[in-house]
């Protein structure tokens, strides 16, 4: 059997790949639904090496002049 962290860390990478897929990218509902923040799933995002937005887009959900 592999290092447990090397294969806890490659179905992290799944699951977050998987659902960011399941809600087209969108960073924010993918939070939601793996009951985590969006900060956190940005965090994640970056130690996992999965790629993501760079810089803050606003999402179909969020209007800065609203």
């Amino acid at each position: 059997m592999g290092d447990l962290k090397a294969l806890l860390e490659q179905r992290e990478r799944e699951i977050i790949r998987a659902t960011l897929a399941e809600f087209g990218g969108h960073q924010r509902r993918a939070a939601a639904a793996l009951g985590l923040l969006p900060s956190t799933l940005c965090e994640k995002m970056k130690r996992l090496g999965i790629p993501g937005r760079t810089s803050r887009e606003p999402d179909d959900d969020f209007h800065e002049n609203a």
